[in-house]
């Protein structure tokens, strides 16, 4: 593997049961990643979905990489990849559930040890949604990749609501369970950013899948995309997340450190 002058950061999202919005956490991500000038490689590793709304590739028109994670050399090619692309930021999906996958994987081989002496900033994005156990898979991936990684949780208000509950009491299930167990004990706080998704009403939301290309580019449509209201829905959803993202510092390129 060849260092680059920079720490590449490989972004990959953690797992979790489908439909806690991941996907469209990554489209989301990789559309502000490319708007403050950063150099991204987009990897999709649902397999199981290739081809559909659900993917990645779905929101690259049908673009990206595709990695099989079930392949031992695909699971290697999430590091190799990393370093070799050029990119600053390599985006993978993950699908579902996949743990099962990388855990031997993170145990014998993608090591803390083996990510430093590749140069390589790992950030793993945990999807928390509202209810009991909804922050059960960010506490299990954080629990799994430990020091391998810096973590940004996102709490993803997937559902309509009429009133809106305050963050914390929504999403009681991070602040009042998850944190205690795993800040300081497992990770320590500076390790932790947490932002919030706001929910996109579905007409809108629906609409932009239906763009299949990245919120910016369907904002940016003069003809055949948006229209008007959810033009603006989508952007002050967009923008939301792109002000607390900038203050994470997670996606900050650093100068690569001499071996």
């Amino acid at each position: 593997m060849n260092k680059a002058s920079f720490s590449p950061i490989l972004a990959m999202t953690a797992g979790g049961a489908g439909g806690n919005g991941k996907t469209t956490a990554s489209a989301l991500i990789g559309d502000y990643l490319i708007s403050r000038k950063l150099k991204v490689t987009f990897i999709d590793c649902d397999k199981e979905n290739e081809g559909q709304a659900k993917a990645l590739s779905h929101w690259l028109q049908g673009k990206g990489n595709i990695l099989d994670l079930k392949d031992p050399d695909d699971r290697d090619k999430l590091i190799t990849g990393s370093v070799g692309t050029g990119a600053h930021v390599v985006l993978a999906d993950l699908p579902a559930n996949s743990t099962g996958d990388l855990s031997r994987w993170l145990t014998e081989v993608a090591t803390v040890e083996l990510i430093r002496e590749a140069g390589l900033t790992v950030v793993a994005i945990c999807m928390v949604i509202p209810g009991y156990g909804g922050a059960q898979s960010a506490v299990k991936w954080i629990r799994n990749l430990g020091d391998r990684a810096s973590y940004l949780v996102c709490l993803n208000r997937i559902g309509f609501e009429i009133k809106p509950k305050p963050t914390e009491q929504l999403f009681n299930d991070w602040f009042a369970c998850a944190v205690p167990e795993l800040i300081p004990s497992v990770v320590p706080s500076d390790r932790v950013r947490v932002i919030e998704i706001p929910n996109l009403e579905y007409p809108a939301m629906n609409a932009l899948i239906e763009q299949k290309t990245l919120p910016s580019k369907s904002i940016e449509k003069d003809t055949a995309g948006l229209h008007l209201m959810h033009k603006q829905r989508v952007k002050n959803w967009r923008n939301f997340v792109y002000n607390q993202l900038d203050g994470t510092g997670l996606f900050s390129v650093k100068e690569a450190i001499p071996a």
